[in-house]
């Protein structure tokens, strides 16, 4: 299934499902829906109400646009595309039924003891430079200079950075990640295995694992339900860090959390430059941008808006740019020698995470709970007697999961149908077994 999205209504002569964004109201009101093509009538002010109405209900349906050229449709379906991204982001997680998150986070509590919390470090390194190292292609042009730059600022990187950081023979101080499922070559790849790592509970647990220096998990402002609940349920009440869309958002964050001014970006193209994505380092064929870069430079953007205390410096000499940046060279900035930040590090307090593992085995008995309801409510379907509205992994984890998946299921069966409950008792019960296997051994 695809759909193809035209600006203003118009006869269509293939077939296949549309949409068509309307603004003027006569031809709204003239239009008549069929099974295949729908109508939206885009009024001043409900542009992203109606966005993100048809987003969700064409969930995980690929999207073509029919274009004219004119700047108005430009406009309107560059308005649609990026809600639409954000929703799919979103979404994302729950793709393959929030198998890989869940089983991420319920691993990585359990890992709490062996963890430091990484709130203990906030405003630790207040008005001292921060380099946010990232892997674009434009990298190379200062990798040289900034190798002579770690006792004047505190080098972050995360993810494939870490590549670039190591193909230029620099180690950073800190690492950061809460990808849930990056490719782990690169990790294994890179050689600043042993710095301080901080991250979300979302990231990959096999990634955690393989860490071999200290780890500092700092709470998601923006948690999954079931991350929200272990934070309640084990009294984890520090600062929380929303970290954005990927590990450039996540470092930005960090950076201002621990206190840094200025912070500057290296690396950070989030675009295609000459064919390449990324800078020497990182292996990879992929020949088109993650669709989160985008989201990720307009979150940056909105960060540098909302942070006036703090100055941002575009030092990555190419790529897409950042509105309030203050674009320099990486020469051209003058950074002062620090105390030395290596040995600075270890003296920070470490405080370890509790013992997670009686909130593990409580969720863990509610999801077999809530499998063994689903199974009841298959074999007599008009019994009352078992609720399953109160249920730990239900509230927290299921419904969560169905309410994403429920526009999808919508296409196909009206809502609120015998055969509408059955659907989500079928799938809701086949989804409790899975995530089961993902976490029980």
């Amino acid at each position: 299934m695809s759909v193809v999205c035209i600006y203003g209504i118009s006869p269509i002569s293939s077939e296949g499902e549309f949409i068509f964004l309307e603004e003027d109201p006569e031809a709204f009101k003239a239009f008549v829906p069929t099974d295949k093509a729908r109508a939206y009538l885009i009024e001043s002010g409900n542009e992203e109400q109606i966005f993100k109405e048809i987003a969700w209900k064409f969930l995980f349906v690929p999207v073509s646009y029919h274009t004219t050229g004119s700047s108005r449709e430009e406009e309107i379906f560059a308005a649609f595309e990026q809600i639409r991204t954000g929703v799919h982001l979103v979404a994302s997680d729950f793709s393959d039924f929030g198998k890989k998150v869940f089983a991420n986070v319920v691993k990585n509590m359990e890992c709490l003891p062996q963890s430091y919390d990484g709130s203990r470090w906030f405003g630790s390194f207040k008005d001292v430079p921060s380099i946010i190292c990232a892997a674009g292609p434009s990298f190379a042009k200062n990798s040289a200079y900034l190798k002579t730059l770690t006792d004047r600022a505190l080098l972050i990187g995360g993810g494939s950075a870490l590549n670039v950081l190591a193909h230029a023979g620099i180690v950073p101080h800190i690492a950061a990640s809460i990808d849930p499922d990056p490719p782990h070559d690169r990790w294994e790849a890179q050689t600043a295995q042993d710095i301080p790592f901080f991250y979300h509970h979302r990231v990959s647990s096999h990634l955690l694992s393989q860490v071999e220096g200290s780890t500092f998990w700092v709470k998601d402002a923006e948690a999954h339900p079931i991350e929200k609940w272990f934070y309640d349920h084990l009294q984890l009440d520090g600062p929380a860090l929303e970290g954005g869309w990927n590990v450039a958002t996540f470092s930005t964050a960090l950076a201002a959390a621990l206190g840094c001014n200025p912070i500057v970006f290296v690396g950070l193209d989030l675009r295609l430059e000459e064919g390449q994505l990324y800078a020497p380092g990182v292996n990879g064929e992929r020949k088109e941008a993650p669709k989160d870069w985008e989201m990720a430079a307009l979150w940056i953007e909105e960060f540098i808006q909302t942070h006036p205390e703090i100055q941002f410096i575009n030092a990555t000499e190419g790529g897409r740019g950042f509105s309030g940046a203050l674009p320099l060279k990486l020469k051209d900035i003058p950074l002062d020698p620090q105390e030395d930040l290596r040995l600075r590090i270890p003296q920070l307090p470490k405080v370890s995470g509790p013992d997670a593992s009686v909130s593990v085995d409580t969720l863990k008995k509610s999801l077999e709970h809530c499998r063994d309801i689903f199974e009841e409510h298959l074999a007599f379907p008009l019994s009352t007697t078992s609720s399953i509205e109160e249920e730990i992994a239900y509230v927290h984890v299921l419904a969560p999961l169905w309410n994403i998946w429920q526009h999808v299921f919508a296409r196909h069966v009206p809502p609120g149908t015998f055969e509408s409950n059955l659907n989500k008792t079928l799938f809701l019960k086949n989804v409790s077994e899975q995530l089961l296997y993902e976490v029980c051994d």
